[in-house]
């Protein structure tokens, strides 16, 4: 996915999307729990340089933040 020329959609579940998109980006990237479904992390790749941004879709309902980081 790194070496594609073109933009790519991942999608997956709160067991292996977190960590998916730390190996992406090479930042830390909360864990997720089964009850977290509302997140969406677009990660930028710009040559060297990696952004992450993460969004919540549903900023509005109240949910504990993970504390927890893939980050190694």
């Amino acid at each position: 996915i790194k070496t594609l020329p073109d933009n790519a959609l991942v999608v997956g579940h709160s067991n292996t999307t977190p960590e998916l998109t730390h190996l992406l980006s090479g930042k830390p990237v909360i864990k997720l729990s089964e009850k977290d479904f509302d997140y969406v992390f677009q990660v930028i790749i710009d040559g060297p340089h990696r952004t992450l941004t993460v969004l919540k879709s549903l900023p509005h309902q109240e949910s504990k933040l993970p504390t927890e980081y893939f980050n190694d």
